[in-house]
C-alpha cells in the first residue's frame, strides 16, 4: 500500500496493483465461468468512469433496510446501469437519501422470538428502514488516497479510533465498517463509495459471531433476502450458488427442510477425542493459584500478629516549641508505636 500514488484513484492506471481485503468470515459465488470473479470485474468497470475512493464487493443491511435500497434508492441513484440488466452500481445512501421518502434516519429494533432451533430467547430484529442503511465490511477495497489520509487522520488523533459508550465502564476500539465509510463520506463525498447491486462474495451462514451473536439468524436472513432482490429468484437458493464447508452444508440442509436456522456447535470448548480426557492444565493451575494464595495470606498475618504483639520505642524527631515567649526546640521523648504489615501485591507494606 505505502508504495502506491496516494493521489490515484480506484480503477486507474496508478492504483493497479491494489488488492481487494476479504474477512475471513466470507464465501465467494463459485457458479459457472468464475461467477466470483465476473462480479468483481463488472463492479470495477462500471465503477470507473467515476471518482471511487471506497468499493464494496460486499455488503448487507437490515430487511426493511435491504427494499428500500433495491426498491427505491437503486432506482432513483444508480449510475452506469445497463440497459434490460439486472447489475448496477449505486452511491452509499445516507440519511437525506432516507428523507427523500419522509423516513426517519434513526430506526430502534424490536425483539422478537428467536428461529433458531430449540431456543426460547428474543433477537433483536428492525421493522422499519432507517438508521445505517448498509454495513458489513467483510469484502472491499480503498483507493491509496483513501488510506493514506486516513493513515495520517489517526496519527494525528488516536483517539478516533476509540469510543465509549454511556453505560461503558472502558473505551473500545471502533469497527472498521464504521471508520471507512465515514471518513470517506467526509474526505470525499459519498458519491465516492460505491455498492454494487449483485455482490461478489456473502457472509458465511450461522458463522456463530462473538461479537454479534443476537444477529446470527439476521445475517443469514438478510443474505437470502438480498440475494431474492438482486436476482428476482428464492432467495434461499443463494447458498447453492457460494462455495461452503461440509459442516455449513449440513445446517443449509436444515435450513432447508425445517424452515428454521439451528446454531452451529460451539468452537470454543471442543470436545475431547474418544478415549482421551480433557487437558487438566487450567485446573491444577487454579489449584496451585488458591494454594499460593492461602500460603501468602497465612505469612503476612503471622507476621503482622508478631509485630503487634511487641511495641517498638521510637525517638521521635525534634520539634520547636515556644515557652516565656521563646522559640526554642525541645524533644518529645519516647513513646509506644504498633504498626502492622499489610499485603499489597507481592510487597508487604508497614
Amino acid at each position: 500500500v505505502g508504495d502506491q500514488d496516494e493521489s490515484a484513484c480506484l480503477g486507474s492506471a496508478d492504483s493497479s496493483r491494489f488488492d481487494f481485503i476479504l474477512e475471513d468470515n466470507v464465501r465467494a459465488f463459485d457458479g459457472s465461468g468464475s461467477e466470483c470473479a465476473k462480479r468483481i470485474w463488472q463492479a470495477v468497470e462500471a465503477s470507473s468512469s467515476r471518482e471511487c475512493h471506497l468499493r464494496y464487493y460486499g455488503w448487507l443491511g437490515s430487511a426493511p433496510n435491504l427494499t428500500w435500497v433495491f426498491k427505491k434508492h437503486i432506482p432513483r441513484k444508480a449510475f452506469n446501469r445497463a440497459e434490460g440488466s439486472d447489475f448496477s452500481i449505486f452511491p452509499l445512501p445516507t440519511n437525506e437519501d432516507f428523507e427523500l421518502d419522509g423516513i426517519v434516519s434513526r430506526s430502534k429494533p424490536t425483539r422478537q422470538r428467536d428461529k433458531t432451533k430449540d431456543s426460547n430467547e428474543s433477537v433483536p430484529s428492525f421493522e422499519t428502514p432507517g438508521g445505517t442503511a448498509v454495513w458489513g465490511t467483510f469484502a472491499y477495497t480503498v483507493s491509496p488516497k483513501t488510506y493514506h489520509t486516513l493513515v495520517r487522520r489517526l496519527q494525528r488523533d488516536v483517539g478516533a479510533l476509540m469510543w465509549k459508550g454511556k453505560k461503558m465502564r472502558c473505551f473500545v476500539a471502533k469497527p472498521i465498517d464504521k471508520i471507512l465509510p465515514r471518513h470517506t463520506r467526509q474526505d470525499f463525498g459519498a458519491q465516492t463509495i460505491h455498492l454494487t447491486s449483485k455482490v461478489a462474495f456473502v457472509r458465511a451462514p450461522m458463522l456463530g459471531s462473538l461479537l454479534h451473536p443476537q444477529w446470527e439468524v439476521g445475517f443469514c436472513t438478510s443474505t437470502e433476502l438480498q440475494h431474492g432482490l438482486s436476482s428476482n429468484e428464492d432467495g434461499i437458493d443463494v447458498w447453492d450458488n457460494v462455495w461452503l464447508s461440509d459442516s455449513e452444508h449440513e445446517l443449509i440442509a436444515h435450513r432447508k427442510e425445517s424452515g428454521e436456522w439451528r446454531k452451529p456447535p460451539s468452537k470454543m470448548c471442543p470436545s475431547p477425542p474418544p478415549g482421551k480426557s480433557s487437558p487438566q492444565l487450567p485446573t491444577t493451575f487454579l489449584l496451585l493459584s488458591v494454594l499460593s494464595l492461602i500460603l501468602h495470606e497465612a505469612r503476612s498475618f503471622r507476621l503482622s500478629k508478631c509485630i503487634l504483639s511487641r511495641p517498638h520505642r521510637v525517638r521521635q524527631n525534634t520539634l520547636y516549641g515556644t515557652q516565656g515567649g521563646r522559640r526554642e526546640r525541645r524533644r518529645l521523648g519516647n513513646m509506644n508505636v504498633r504498626s502492622r504489615d499489610v499485603p499489597l501485591g507481592d510487597f508487604n507494606v508497614t
